[in-house]
């Protein structure tokens, strides 16, 4: 079980990799942002952000996340530059949705610490519709790093403010962890699939 859009970036292109390996494994990809039940669910694995309250899960951490403040450059041409985190408040931020709750963007610069109530016209449970909004210039967002790879590098956007560093959340619990219950590596294939996405990953980031 993996959370819905780090499943199908980097983990469901995997897994064709993975059966070719191993062709007799049986492997079945759950997409889900839930925090799943390890020990009264069918599910071996599970990836999710940050590390679990549970010490008794075994835990891998495989990306050290990275947030990172983007734009169009037409949003950046079209708009007021932005050179401190106070300015985002006259700009449309393209937030996750949280029902009847307001939108706050962290950054931190050494020791500076800033909380900010952001605002927008437009919210998503899911990452892809606000990178799709933003690469049409309809906002600035806050995405992790692995989500907009292939857009920074194509310049469809760009990233803003820099020397500052955000954060989606005032832990910063951004590290992704693969977990699995106690035994589990006693399966093979957990086994070989558990070693098979962490390396990988260490590879492609």
């Amino acid at each position: 079980s993996v959370f819905d859009s780090f499943g199908r970036l980097e983990i469901a292109p995997l897994l064709p990799k993975f059966n070719h390996l191993y062709p007799s494994a049986k492997v079945a990809l759950s997409l889900d942002n839930s925090v799943v039940d390890l020990y009264n669910s069918d599910v071996d694995i599970c990836i999710r952000h940050g590390k679990p309250n549970d010490s008794n899960l075994i835990m891998k951490q495989l990306v050290k996340d990275q947030v990172k403040l983007v734009a169009s450059p037409q949003y950046i041409a079209e708009n007021e530059t932005i050179y401190h985190p106070e300015h985002l408040k006259n700009h449309d931020c393209l937030t996750f949705h949280r029902q009847r709750q307001h939108a706050f963007w962290h950054f931190k610069q050494g020791n500076e610490q800033l909380k900010i109530k952001v605002t927008g016209g437009l919210s998503s449970c899911g990452g892809e519709p606000m990178i799709q909004w933003a690469k049409e210039g309809i906002g600035l967002t806050l995405m992790s790093h692995w989500c907009i790879k292939k857009e920074l590098e194509k310049g469809e956007l760009v990233e803003v403010m820099p020397e500052w560093k955000p954060q989606l959340n005032e832990s910063n619990s951004t590290q992704i962890y693969m977990v699995w219950p106690p035994g589990a590596t006693q399966i093979p294939v957990v086994r070989h699939l558990i070693d098979f996405i962490s390396d990988s990953l260490r590879l492609n980031n």
